[in-house]
């Protein structure tokens, strides 16, 4: 890192710039170095049948903060997720201290992730920030999010449909900016944060953004339903952590539905030659 910290990565491979670990496995937890200052946890299955989210998500972090406690490591960054406030939040824009009402499988797991937390900091005086960051976008996300596929569809010019008459009110929320409030985390105060940008879009601008910075000749098709409208509230990220959005949604959805453009129109290319 910049700051000239030493990093350690964890995944289930080993990979130039990680250690393989799987967290629900406690013997796997021993490659972890013990003389490092702090976690940040980011481990987490999404889409998967149940009880694989469950085991992964329960079980894994479980383990991990064991671990941490027996080796006496005792400052953690959690990531947790807005899904935990559920889908019908009791106000907008929603504040950290909304009772959670997870409202799925994922968001379940992601919640009692936050109550291990909490249950190490009283008992055992970890130091614990939990974020809850909204819509993550950008290199490396997951291909079955809405933006994702609006990508996809736009560089092969076909037709995007928008469910809740493209209504829907989301907050979109660029990977480096969530990158950026981890690490101020770290040397920040412990408590729960909503990672945003404070700058809700309707889906169908954000389809409009995606389709007009690729050159796309897509067609935007709008279906008829009830929009939501899932909107957080930063300012005590902003004000605790010193938190700053770099990248809002007009600027940072445009640039990074053009770089994929770019990468898919090199894969096709490599592949005709």
């Amino acid at each position: 890192m910049d700051e000239g910290n030493d990093v350690f990565g964890l995944s289930r491979g080993k990979t130039s710039s990680s250690l393989a670990c799987d967290l629900t496995r406690k013997e796997d937890l021993q490659s972890i170095p013990h003389d490092i200052d702090y976690v940040i946890h980011l481990a987490a299955k999404i889409v998967a049948d149940p009880l694989s989210i469950l085991n992964n998500n329960i079980i894994g972090t479980m383990n991990l903060l064991e671990y941490m406690h027996t080796v006496g490591i005792s400052k953690i960054v959690y990531f947790s997720s807005w899904n935990v406030y559920g889908f019908n939040p009791s106000a907008i824009p929603m504040h950290e201290e909304l009772a959670p009402h997870p409202s799925d499988t994922y968001s379940i797991s992601k919640h009692v992730g936050e109550l291990l937390c909490k249950v190490y900091e009283k008992e055992y005086g970890f130091k614990v920030t939990i974020l809850r960051p909204s819509y993550v976008y950008g290199q490396g996300m997951h291909r079955t999010t809405a933006l994702a596929r609006f990508i996809e569809k736009a560089t092969r010019n076909e037709d995007i449909i928008l469910f809740n008459n493209g209504e829907d009110i989301l907050d979109f929320v660029h990977v480096a900016d969530v990158v950026d409030a981890a690490l101020k985390s770290v040397q920040g105060p412990p408590g729960t944060f909503n990672i945003a940008t404070g700058m809700p879009v309707k889906i169908g601008e954000v389809a409009r953004l995606i389709v007009d910075s690729t050159k796309s000749r897509s067609r935007l098709i709008v279906q008829e339903g009830k929009a939501r409208r899932l909107v957080c509230s930063i300012e005590k990220a902003k004000e605790e952590l010193g938190y700053v959005v770099k990248y809002p949604p007009q600027v940072g959805i445009p640039s990074f539905a053009r770089e994929e453009a770019c990468a898919e129109q090199t894969r096709q290319n490599s592949l005709e030659q």
